[in-house]
């Protein structure tokens, strides 16, 4: 099978880190190859583990004050991404292209109208109705297939969903109450919608009633301005927080936390962190936004925050670190034991190497394509696997 995968991203983010993880197991029988903006370390990632990668523009369209510059700077990415990958898909003879990002589908789907099927990856809920339309634009130019990470990301797609799972972290089994300070961290992407501001208000409500609290800051701005990430380290002072700047062993990070806080205001999907802290045995603090919810279940395998004030965010961290310690350590194996169970890599690997292959053969019938997923997974442990609104993996949005 030869595959062209398109990701709209240079830098590694989550959504990059998933492509990776995709690729780490990947049959040799066929060609794959990797087109994405050359300004990071995705295509070098690519090209180190022993795969083909080809530079495409696209981007950055960061002016939101001049959406009709990038209106304009978008299409015109589009023209020249629908060139070279129209040349790719005829130079490697690729049976679908999976697309990793909205941003370039557009550019896709135009290079594979006639050619091969569009397998399209959503990895977080498209908010603005434009950015909608244009994705169903480009879905209706070829014969696609639509996937999304969480039901969230789904919504508006007729998407069938594949929900998100991540390597092992490196669990390691931590007792409570910790040894002086509490150690609490936030890992990712520096923006207004994960929350950081809201989270440094609560570690400054819970010093002041004396905790201790030694709070690591870890990830970078990444996409955007760094404006934000330098209010976040200015209100940061006079706290005991430590900036790591971005990392990519995020199990070293880990290892090092007593909780993990997701104080997303506005999630767009369902972040890896989460999982990720499932594996390593992390208790999780999270905010009931986005996909979130469809991972965590409060007190059993996290902590959900009722409110959205730095005041909610300090009554629930209050409750969890003053309440039991035996449910701590029960919701982090409950946690961990749900990753080894569904959410783990090789699950999730499995599920969109199936919908690659059903797009590349032709389609499955759905109940078909369900039932395999489904006998593949176990089955969620909150819900089946199911599509999304009234569509199917195969259905044109």
């Amino acid at each position: 099978m030869n595959v062209l995968m398109v990701d709209q991203y240079g830098q590694t983010g989550g959504a990059q880190k998933c492509l990776l993880d995709l690729i780490a197991d990947w049959p040799r029988d066929g060609n794959l190859v990797v087109a994405a903006p050359e300004d990071g370390t995705l295509l070098r990632s690519v090209r180190d583990s022993g795969f083909l990668a080809e530079p495409i523009p696209s981007g950055p369209y960061a002016s939101s004050r001049r959406r009709a510059f990038d209106a304009l700077w978008f299409c015109g990415d589009a023209v020249r991404q629908r060139a070279i990958l129209r040349g790719l898909i005829g130079r490697y003879r690729s049976d679908v292209v999976y697309v990793n990002g909205p941003r370039v589908l557009l550019g896709a789907a135009l290079a594979a109208q006639g050619r091969c099927p569009v397998v399209f990856h959503a990895h977080n809920n498209l908010q603005r109705r434009s950015d909608l339309a244009m994705v169903k634009f480009a879905l209706g130019r070829c014969s696609s297939t639509v996937i999304a990470c969480c039901e969230h990301a789904g919504r508006g797609l007729h998407a069938s969903i594949v929900r998100n799972g991540v390597p092992d972290a490196g669990y390691r089994l931590r007792r409570y109450p910790p040894e002086g300070a509490w150690r609490l961290g936030i890992i990712g992407r520096i923006s207004p919608e994960k929350g950081h501001l809201l989270l440094i208000d609560a570690v400054q409500l819970l010093n002041g009633e004396g905790y201790r609290i030694a709070l690591t800051v870890a990830g970078a701005s990444l996409f955007g301005s760094n404006e934000y990430e330098k209010e976040v380290r200015a209100r940061a002072e006079g706290l005991d927080a430590r900036f790591t700047g971005w990392v990519e062993n995020v199990g070293e990070t880990l290892s090092d936390l007593d909780l993990l806080i997701v104080p997303s205001t506005a999630e767009p999907g369902l972040p890896r962190v989460v999982l990720e802290a499932f594996s390593a045995g992390v208790p999780v603090v999270v905010m009931p936004t986005g996909g979130i919810p469809e991972a965590v279940r409060d007190s059993v395998t996290g902590f959900l925050v009722q409110g959205s004030a730095p005041a909610d965010l300090a009554e629930r961290l209050r409750s969890v670190m003053g309440g039991s310690p035996a449910d701590l350590e029960r919701v982090a194996l409950s946690a961990r034991l749900e990753w080894e169970n569904y959410w783990n890599v090789e699950r999730w690997r499995s599920e969109v190497m199936r919908v690659i292959q059903s797009a590349a053969k032709g389609p499955l019938p759905v109940s078909d394509w369900l039932a395999a997923s489904a006998e593949a997974s176990g089955g969620h442990p909150a819900a089946p696997v199911r599509a999304c609104g009234r569509g199917a993996p195969d259905a044109n949005a």
